[in-house]
Parts: structure tokens; sequence; C-alpha cells
């Protein structure tokens, strides 16, 4: 599977449609001068492939370094504006007419308005990440391991989750 495009919309306005090619994808920050290329979305972007795989919504708005801490106005925003986050995914990225996988989320916790779907089909949030591992991982029947901790090895944009995969564990044995 290759990811083909995240779009974020505000009703039927674009917001940002970002298209990914085959190979590396950078983001970059296209401004000249002194400006340093911090805060152009890099982790944002990851962090909503993640909340498209299941991840819970509050990741965005949280605060990495105080869980407790919400920032206000980026989830006042998501939330009021019903802002849409669509996630596709293709077998063929060379391939227009490639299937395609299209998952769409938003972050309204009212049953009626939350918007957590799979090529056009409502889910549950119990449904949703079962549905997904059936899509992505059809041979993984058991229950365990759950889609989350699957992904958690590809998806990392933490500095715990970042420096956690470089660890080498070595045991000693006495004989």
């Amino acid at each position: 599977m290759f990811l083909k495009y995240l779009k974020i919309t505000k009703e039927n306005s674009v917001i940002r449609d970002i298209q990914f090619r085959k190979g590396i994808n950078l983001i970059v920050d296209d401004s000249v001068g002194k400006i340093t290329g911090n805060s152009v979305g890099k982790t944002t972007v990851l962090k909503l492939i993640d909340f498209c795989f299941g991840a819970n919504k509050k990741i965005i708005w949280e605060d990495p370094e105080n869980k407790k801490q919400d920032y206000t106005l980026v989830k006042n925003y998501l939330i009021e504006n019903a802002i849409l986050i669509t996630l596709c995914l293709t077998e063929n990225i060379d391939d227009e007419n490639a299937p395609n996988i299209i998952i769409e989320r938003n972050f309204i916790s009212s049953d009626r308005e939350v918007v957590r779907k799979i090529n056009g089909k409502s889910y549950t949030d119990k449904e949703f990440e079962p549905k997904l591992k059936e899509i992505f991982f059809p041979e993984n029947i058991a229950e365990k391991p759950t889609l989350r901790q699957i992904i958690s090895h590809n998806i990392r944009y933490e500095d715990l989750s970042l420096t956690s995969c470089n660890k080498i564990k070595i045991l000693w044995k006495n004989f």
C-alpha cells in the first residue's frame, strides 16, 4: 500500500491537500532567509495519518510535554469547524485505476456528527480499528496484536518512540 493523499477540509473547502509520490516524501519549509523550517507541519502530518489509522484525536491538540494540557485554540478550531481528515491509500501509486482505500475522520465526539468512515461506510468506534486491521492485515485473524500495536512500529513522531527503536538490549547469561 502507498499513501496517495492526505486532505484536510472544512465543509466543502479544501484547507490542505498533500499529494504523496512514490519514494521518499519530504515536508520542507519553502521560505527564504533565516527562517528555520520549524512549525511547517511535519509532526502534524504524521499525527493526522496516525489519527486516520485509529489513534485518539487528542494526539493532535495535546501538549506532548504535559498530557493534561491542551492547545485549546487548535482543539476548538478542529471541533467547531467540523474539520475532516481524509487519507487515501492505493495498491499502486503509478496506476490511476488501482483500488483505493479512503479513510475519513473528524474530531467531533457526538455520535450523530462523528465521521469515522472507510470507503464511504460509517463505523462505530469499536468497529473502526478492527475493520482497518481486517483490510490491511487480512491474514491476521487473532485479536492480538491490535492494529494500533502493529502500526506503532511504523508511525513514530514522539521522542520516546523514536529513541526506543534504536535501543539494543544485551542479555548476559551466567554459566
